[in-house]
């Protein structure tokens, strides 16, 4: 009974996995102009129309401390 519950626990689990990942979308786009608060970026092969809200994560670097 504990093996049964156990499956199903693992395939429900994995189930959600696979429906969180498939639903996240990445955009490949690079910025070209920043104007104040108005961003202009070029994507490869956009899914996005005019208006459409978007989130962006911003890659932050941090420096190399060293001798």
């Amino acid at each position: 009974m504990k093996k049964i519950v156990s499956a199903v626990m693992a395939t429900a689990f994995v189930a959600t996995a696979v429906i969180a990942f498939a639903a996240a979308k990445k955009e490949t786009c690079k910025v070209d102009v920043v104007e104040g608060d108005k961003v202009t970026m070029t994507c490869t092969k956009p899914e996005l129309k005019a208006g459409d809200n978007v989130e962006v994560q911003v890659k932050v670097e941090k420096p190399v401390e060293g001798c």
